[in-house]
């Protein structure tokens, strides 16, 4: 069985570059156009035990003269030395510390809908642009699987860092970084989003902020034109060649208003222009 996946995005080279090479392009979270996407607070609680016995620990395997029974008093004699202030040291360092996991992250986003008249306003430049229809086996071994639906809320949540000190981690643990890249403020629900999300250095690099990663050429299906596409236009022109020399050319619409009434509907579009 088959499930289908939506982009849109206004026309451009970088587009058609895209569509000739059969990739997806992603991006660092911190350029996504929430100011809250993936930068929720997060409650670093404090551990101060376990900094002072990360610290002993490490000065008992560098030195060997530290025993067991006397690491964690050994490393309290050092708080004034090496932990000043061991409360904010701590935080400040593993808001640092998500911080830096974020930005290793990249992301693209998808929809679970093509028909949807703001995402063609807000992201097809206001119906000049597009929207890419992919479809992909919904199986474990498609790319498909790695899709993940972004969660709605209303109040800004506060997530806490993970503990993986406990003998039996809690699944909240592992979820923490999914949680931190798939929540988004409730008035964004309207995107129905999906988003693929990888480390960067599983990706192909374009720049410092982008990423690229390569889908099945057979994956798009699909390429629906918006209302105000110039068809005479360079770019227009551009996507249709591409399109039509593909070895499963994607089937091609553009939208049309309906006359008298509101409403639209969508026009095949073949080698000799539109049905």
């Amino acid at each position: 069985m088959y499930k289908a996946i939506y982009k849109y995005a206004p026309l451009s080279e970088y587009l058609i570059d895209a569509l000739k090479n059969n990739y997806y392009v992603f991006s660092c979270p911190s350029e996504l156009n929430d100011v809250y996407d993936c930068q929720l607070p997060v409650n670093v609680g404090i551990q101060k035990d376990k900094a002072y016995k990360e610290i002993a620990n490490i000065i008992s395997g560098v030195s060997g003269l530290i025993n067991n029974d006397e690491d964690e008093e050994f490393a309290r004699t050092l708080n004034n030395i090496l932990l000043t202030n061991v409360k904010d040291n701590e935080k400040n360092y593993f808001i640092k510390v998500v911080k830096k996991l974020v930005s290793e992250q990249r992301v693209t986003c998808f929809s679970e809908d093509f028909d949807n008249m703001p995402m063609w306003a807000h992201y097809a430049n206001n119906h000049n642009g597009v929207c890419l229809k992919f479809e992909y086996p919904d199986d474990q071994m498609s790319l498909f699987s790695y899709l993940a639906k972004v969660n709605y809320v209303e109040k800004l949540p506060r997530l806490k860092l993970p503990n993986f000190e406990d003998i039996n981690p809690r699944e909240e643990d592992y979820d923490f970084i999914n949680q931190l890249l798939l929540t988004k403020q409730k008035k964004w629900e309207y995107e129905n989003e999906l988003r693929l999300i990888f480390l960067k250095d599983q990706l192909k690099t374009i720049n410092s902020i982008r990423s690229m990663l390569n889908y099945p050429p057979d994956a798009l299906t699909g390429v629906y034109f918006g209302y105000n596409v110039d068809t005479n236009g360079v770019l227009y022109q551009k996507i249709v060649e591409c399109c039509r020399h593909k070895a499963r050319p994607p089937k091609l619409h553009i939208r049309r208003k309906n006359e008298g009434s509101f409403g639209s509907y969508w026009k095949k579009v073949t080698e000799d222009g539109e049905l």
